[in-house]
This record gives C-alpha cells, structure tokens and sequence, in this order.
C-alpha cells in the first residue's frame, strides 16, 4: 500500500517466510519452493527496533473508545470498556500492530546473482518471485469492511485512566458483541506476517 510501501500479498496468518519462492496469481502469492530448497543460501537480518504501525482510513473510518456505565474498577485496576468502529463506505480499513520486526535479505546481491544464472540456464521460471522481506507482528488488529455502513462494537478490558490502548494490545481482551454489516476481521492475533 502507498500508506507503508508494503504489499499485502496473502492471508496474514499464513506463515510465509523469508526466501519463500511462488507466484503472483490474481495479486496473492502461491508458495511453490524456498530457496533452500532450491540450493540458494542467503542471510537473514532483522530490524533492532520495533514497528508499530496504525492506520485507519480516516475518510471512512472512525474510532470511539468509552467506559460501561455500570462498571465499577476490579481490585486489579481494570474496568469494563467499549469500542465502536463505524466505516461509512465499503472500503475502510483499520489496521494497527505492536511490537513488530521487519526480516530482510542481507545479501541479496548474491540472491540475484544465483537467481540470473538459473534463469538463464533455464531451471528458473521466469514466473517465480521471492520474498526478500516480511514484517512479522507480535499482535495485529485489521478490520477491513466490506459493506457500506459497517459498524462493529467491542468489549475490552482497559486499565483505570487511559482510554486509548491500541486495538492490536492483546491485554484488551477485545471481544466483539454486535456486528451491522459486514467486515473481514482479525482481532488482537499474535504471530502474524502481514506484509
């Protein structure tokens, strides 16, 4: 997307991994081999910083978090709260991750290399893409709407005072109660490489 420079390329619970090797069939990747197992080493990196990416469509899309009335704070310091995510066209998105790591290819040079000399060998096809870098998430909330008017409401648990924790942070304990509409939803799932 234009928001992160990243291509949401295939399901974000699917565990594709650096150097996979697939196809690009209708916009998402079909595994078909590795590297590896292709005989081509090549050296991971990973970042030393956490991403923490968040975006909600803002001109379709809206956010509001708020407390039960009727809740009172347990001994722990937790009170019952409520979101409310409200899309006013088909296509809003909410997307916001923690505690994440970008993974590259160091030595992608080589890659290329062992790559063109197959290719032209032909024992590479000329369809064949490899994934040279994914971002993998400690938790992930994405909600993408697919119906004009989509509302979603959301029980949480949210420590006395803040009223704004990333939907991504799994200690919310989101729950969804009441859906208007359609969406494709995951909620607060760990382990995750969404791009």
């Amino acid at each position: 997307s234009s928001l992160t420079r990243y291509r949401a390329a295939w399901l974000p619970d699917r565990k594709l991994r650096l150097g996979d090797i697939g196809k690009m069939e209708d916009g998402l990747f079909t595994l078909y081999t590795t590297l590896e197992q292709q005989g081509i080493p090549f050296n991971a990196r990973e970042s030393d910083s956490s991403l923490a990416l968040d975006y909600t469509s803002s001109d379709s899309a809206s956010i509001n978090f708020g407390l039960d009335a009727q809740s009172t704070p347990l001994a722990t310091g937790i009170v019952k709260g409520k979101v409310n995510i409200a899309f006013t066209g088909s296509d809003g998105l909410v997307f916001q991750m923690t505690s994440s790591k970008q993974v590259v290819i160091e030595n992608l040079v080589d890659v290329e290399s062992n790559v063109l000399k197959r290719y032209q060998e032909n024992i590479w096809p000329k369809e064949w893409v490899v994934i040279t870098e994914v971002i993998l998430t400690g938790h992930a909330t994405i909600i993408v709407s697919t119906s004009s008017g989509n509302s979603l409401d959301l029980e949480c648990d949210v420590p006395v005072g803040m009223l704004k924790i990333p939907l991504a942070d799994p200690s919310l304990k989101l729950k969804l109660v009441k859906e208007s509409g359609s969406s494709t939803k995951i909620i607060a799932a760990g382990d995750l490489s969404p791009f």
